[in-house]
């Protein structure tokens, strides 16, 4: 069994990146046409807009600044709100 990684985003760099199809709405690609059928729509994203995924150690290196980042906005948000 093999898996490929085409590259990575966040959820916020995903929604800002993608392409947003509202129900009903015709969606083509070089091979088909097809109609957006969920009754909430669908998102799509191009490969090109992914983030490179180069190997599993650099992949969880910038996994782990992500979450220092996010960890220290949260501590600074926290400590703002005590002090009030």
């Amino acid at each position: 069994m093999e898996l490929t990684i085409c590259g990575w985003v966040t959820k916020e760099e995903f929604f800002k990146r993608a392409d947003f199809y509202p129900c009903g709405a015709i969606r083509e690609n070089p091979q088909k046409k097809f109609r957006v059928r969920s009754k909430k729509g669908m998102y799509e994203i191009r490969n090109g807009k992914l983030n490179p995924f180069y190997n599993k150690k650099q992949f969880c290196q910038e996994m782990k600044k992500l979450f220092y980042k996010t960890y220290q906005l949260k501590n600074t948000i926290t400590k703002i709100a005590n002090y009030n």
